[in-house]
């Protein structure tokens, strides 16, 4: 027995899919066992309840609910800045992880005239700052999309961590000689009037724009065929 637009309805009003998969499963097994016990098709659909009813049991309990739909605020306006805040430590951590071991493998020597690991470190960076922000970007697309979420917070999300993003600057400088240190930094910056740099940071993030765009308005093309399009919640 098919209970499609049960989960769907279900995921629209934003129960988290694992319940919704819990869920159809339990009432699957019971039509099966009234099937079973003699019951018709009909008539085990009938005992288990109208779809409305059905929906109404699980829409009443807030704790089967995502986060997203419980605080669309805060999950979709600032949960991508977090996370994409939490992606740069974790990146931060991995090249120095790497710096270390390196250092304990091959030595400093090797890494001081080793132009192949300067390349990858400088690539590294370049990934950092440039891919880091659209990745987070579609990842919170991808997560709207299977959650079923028209949060225009969303919108809101991936403009910030497009700015953040364009702001970020990282790069590494392998020490010159045996006695001098190598350096590591991270920061942001973005410039305002009359200081320079402001043009080139709005462009970058521009571009992190542009590059979530295609999946964002697939997205609003999908929601308006269901019916739907972005909100701000109640």
């Amino acid at each position: 027995m098919r209970f499609d637009n049960l989960a769907e309805t279900l995921r629209r009003g934003g129960i988290a899919p694992k319940h919704v998969r819990r869920y159809i499963a339990e009432l699957r097994d019971h039509a099966d066992d009234l099937i079973n016990a003699g019951a018709s098709p009909q008539e085990a659909r009938a005992q288990l309840g109208n779809e409305e009813t059905l929906a109404a049991e699980m829409l009443a309990r807030d704790e089967l609910k995502t986060l997203g739909a419980r605080y669309p605020v805060p999950f979709y306006g600032a949960g991508p800045a977090i996370s994409l805040l939490v992606s740069y430590v974790a990146a931060v951590l991995i090249i120095v992880a790497c710096i270390s071991v390196l250092n304990l493998t091959i030595g400093k020597a090797a890494i001081i005239s080793s132009g192949p690991l300067h390349q990858i470190g400088d690539a590294y960076c370049c990934l950092v700052e440039n891919a880091l922000s659209p990745l987070v970007g579609l990842g919170f697309i991808a997560t709207a999309f299977r959650q079923r979420s028209n949060s225009i917070w969303l919108m809101f999300g991936l403009a910030l961590i497009s700015l953040i993003g364009a702001s970020a600057d990282m790069s590494v400088t392998p020490p010159p000689d045996m006695a001098s240190p190598g350096e590591l930094q991270f920061g942001f910056g973005i410039s305002s009037p009359p200081f320079p740099g402001l043009g080139p940071t709005l462009q970058h993030a521009l571009i992190n724009l542009a590059l979530v765009a295609p999946a964002l308005a697939w997205l609003w093309v999908v929601r308006r065929r269901q019916g739907e399009t972005p909100k701000l919640p109640h």
